[in-house]
């Protein structure tokens, strides 16, 4: 389970995405937000965010976001309206245009319009075309259970901290920005992964274009410290997997250069596989990686 941060990372992205500001939060830590405060942060490009804004507060555990006495317009959280909000990190708020985000220092910040990427640029009769340096490979729950685990004991342990984490998660937002977090932990050979989860009523049938795979309802993404570039999900592997209800496994060129397929720099394979719970259908989980393209699903290892 996630425990307490001594830091968060602010992220505050203008409506049209090309202005963006970071800024880290010590625990315990006030931080003034508005158009020009008089010490605190700047939001200049917004005018519906007044000079003197809203103080924000980082206990380790929660944001908490209280509206000063001279601001006339609430916050918008969870789609609510609200002079004061406490929140978990992994999710957002609104202030005017603004949207404001709480993630873990370093984390990717994207919207659910840009994060994934295109990856089929060719198509014929409808039909989604891979390259030829491009392999893709399905596997049936039946493959998945002659994968061995290269540390039992860390398996069982990490599954035993799911129903708490479960239980505990105030949202979906943050439920899955713990998944992330735990796939990373669990999977040494990841460098970045993903929890996506679309509305199963608008999911094209299997074999449609990866075009239209509708945007995400939620994504949260999470990558290891030292990632560089920007980690973008497969559009195509992702409808694969959602569509089908079927696991499936992109593998690539081993000389490490992005392509059209794989949009991200330096890795070499990527997998997604749904999760098969009622209350969770239209969710998957997203893991890609370095290394050779022959390393199949074996090499996805808990350790």
């Amino acid at each position: 389970m996630v425990g307490a941060s001594l830091t968060i990372d602010l992220c505050i992205t203008a409506r049209d995405g090309d202005r963006r500001l970071r800024r880290s939060l010590s625990k315990g830590e006030v931080l003034r937000i508005g158009r020009s405060p008089e010490d605190g942060l700047k939001v200049p490009w917004d005018k519906k965010i007044s000079r003197e804004r809203a103080d924000v507060y980082w206990d380790g555990d929660r944001l908490h976001v209280r509206c000063v006495e001279s601001a006339r317009n609430p916050i918008i959280y969870n789609s609510q309206l609200d002079r004061t909000i406490s929140v978990f990190c992994g999710e957002r708020f609104t202030i005017g245009a603004t949207t404001f985000a709480v993630l873990t220092p370093g984390a990717n910040d994207v919207s659910n319009d840009e994060v994934l990427a295109d990856d089929d640029p060719a198509e014929m009769d409808g039909e989604p075309a891979l390259g030829p340096d491009v392999v893709e490979q399905s596997y049936s729950s039946h493959d998945l259970s002659g994968v061995s685990f290269g540390n039992t004991d860390r398996q069982m342990e990490l599954l035993a901290g799911l129903p708490g984490m479960i239980s505990t998660s105030q949202s979906d937002e943050e439920l899955a920005t713990r998944l992330a977090r735990l796939l990373l932990q669990a999977l040494p050979a990841a460098d970045g992964v993903a929890v996506a989860h679309f509305d199963e009523a608008s999911l094209p049938l299997p074999g449609a274009s990866s075009r239209s795979l509708p945007k995400p309802v939620m994504m949260r993404i999470e990558t290891r410290p030292g990632f560089r570039g920007r980690f973008r999900p497969s559009r195509r592997l992702l409808l694969t997997t959602v569509a089908s209800t079927q696991n499936a496994m992109h593998l690539w060129g081993d000389d490490g250069k992005a392509t059209e397929y794989t949009m991200t720099e330096g890795l070499g394979w990527a997998f997604a596989t749904p999760i098969r719970v009622e209350s969770c259908r239209g969710w998957c989980l997203y893991v890609s990686g370095k290394g050779s393209s022959t390393g199949g699903i074996s090499s996805l290892k808990v350790s």
